[in-house]
């Protein structure tokens, strides 16, 4: 198994269509800092400091900052 990680900085209201990145495996993130809503199909999750997201095959249709600092996520890829 290998995994990758990497700091995704989102600003305040910025929101970013898709995926960070277009992979096969799992991906989870933990939020660090800030908060963040993950779009996926009708859902909506509200994160928050200290949250952690699991995702397989499932691609995000939106990621959004709604907060007003940015939003600092620890992301790691594993294959």
């Amino acid at each position: 198994m290998k995994a990758k990680p990497y700091l995704i900085e989102i600003t305040p209201k910025e929101s970013l269509p898709g995926h960070f990145f277009f992979h096969k495996g799992e991906e989870i993130g933990y939020v660090l800092s800030g908060r963040l809503q993950l779009h996926v199909g009708k859902a909506v999750y509200n994160l928050k400091t200290g949250d952690v997201i699991y995702l397989t095959s499932e691609v995000p249709g939106q990621w959004r900052n709604p907060g007003p600092n940015v939003a600092r996520l620890l992301w790691i890829k594993v294959k």
